[in-house]
């Protein structure tokens, strides 16, 4: 980030960063630079230069790749969840153990908003949140979260920062006037979209202040308000909560746009151990806190395949790596959307597209490599017109 503010400057970020008090290592910026040009956001060489990419990641609050995240949540259309999705990945987990409840049961309702990935989980969590905030008020959302083993002050924390992401998404072009978050706008209001989003989450009412009830309210709550317990506890039906499992399945584009680099392979379903290219023959393996942690249940009557994965970070302990926040892959969406510096020596050919030096992309059929190449291509193609029509509309055209 500091590499493209430095460019947008018109500064070379070797030179500029230099001068610093404690300037970082050359090798380092060398990296954050290559980083960039791989993502299409400037152009390097002796005078590095924005491409439009870069343009647009410049004005968002954003680490670059979570930036472009963002960008290709634009050219989906989906920029409500797009939000949601980057607030509720990495960070603290909105999901919680309830004193007397065991890890395994606690896991068991956070795969109930999904079971394959963690961030969408959080994610999910968050709209359905702000749902029952819109139909039901604050104090059924607090009761509504309590029984989903969810923390309410960190969904109404990461529901304002969504909206705050929302609203820096609109000034950068990428969130349109009158688009689809519109409609969850506040009638005669004519602040932008994301403002209507935190009037509808109620921050206006003080839900960012949301404190834990005591044990003495919960049984108040529980002697007096049964019928609001009762009608607060189910997941909502409907609204920005309930995705289609098509569409959950292609949005894990945006994950592997935002940690284009951060793969893990389980090469045998039965076994918990994961490979990934940071740590190299280092024992790796899932959080136990994840949605895709190992269960040896699950992994006996399992195929034998090999299970891809994307997370956003790996915390060391005792020596053995913990892959966080992990979100399971199928082969296509590994092809299409991961790796951050692919190698293409000829896919038109039939020769496998290689990926961060990690992941082989191999097919028997020359046309199926051939496609796979354009489509990588194309994808890339469309970022960078996302990007354009992203530039015009922060400048005020249509």
């Amino acid at each position: 980030q500091t590499c493209l503010q430095a460019v947008a400057l018109g500064r070379d970020p070797r030179r500029f960063l230099a001068q610093a008090p404690d300037p970082p290592s050359d090798e380092s910026v060398e990296a954050a630079m290559q980083e960039l040009v791989s993502i299409e956001a400037m152009v390097g060489g002796d005078q590095p230069q924005l491409l439009p990419i870069g343009e647009v990641l410049v004005r968002l609050p954003l680490e670059p790749l979570l930036g472009r995240a963002a960008l290709l949540g634009a050219l989906l259309g989906e920029q409500e969840l797009t939000a949601a999705l980057l607030v509720s990945t990495g960070g603290r987990s909105p999901f919680q153990i309830p004193k007397g409840m065991s890890r395994e049961q606690a896991l068991t309702r956070q795969r109930e908003f999904c079971g394959w990935s963690d961030a969408l989980a959080a994610a999910r969590a968050l709209l359905c949140w702000e749902e029952v905030v819109r139909r039901e008020g604050d104090s059924s959302a607090v009761i509504w979260a309590k029984t989903k083993s969810l923390s309410p002050v960190q969904l109404a924390a990461l529901s304002r920062a969504k909206a705050q992401l929302m609203r820096d998404m609109r000034r950068s072009g990428l969130l349109p006037t009158g688009g689809a978050i519109a409609v969850r706008a506040i009638e005669g209001s004519e602040d932008d979209a994301a403002a209507a989003v935190l009037e509808v989450v109620g921050e206006a009412a003080g839900v960012m202040d949301i404190e834990e009830e005591d044990e003495e309210e919960e049984e108040e709550e529980g002697r007096g308000g049964a019928s609001s317990r009762q009608a607060s506890t189910a997941t909502p039906a409907g609204g920005m909560g309930s995705l289609d499992a098509a569409k959950e399945q292609l949005l894990v584009a945006l994950l592997c746009s935002a940690f284009p680099a951060s793969l893990a392979i389980r090469p045998r379903r039965s076994t918990p151990q994961c490979r990934t290219k940071a740590m190299g023959k280092r024992v790796v393996m899932i959080s136990p806190g994840s949605v895709n942690s190992w269960q040896e249940k699950a992994a006996a009557a399992s195929d034998t395949a090999p299970q891809w994965y994307v997370y956003d970070e790996i915390v060391v302990v005792g020596g053995r790596g913990y892959l966080q926040g992990t979100t399971a892959l199928e082969d296509w969406q590994l092809a299409m959307f991961a790796g951050l510096k692919s190698k293409d020596p000829g896919s038109s050919e039939g020769k496998p597209i290689e990926l961060d030096g990690f992941v082989s992309l191999r097919s028997g059929s020359t046309t199926t490599s051939r496609v796979l190449g354009l489509l990588r291509q194309e994808l890339n193609d469309a970022l960078n017109w996302q990007a354009l029509v992203a530039l015009r509309r922060a400048a005020g055209g249509s």
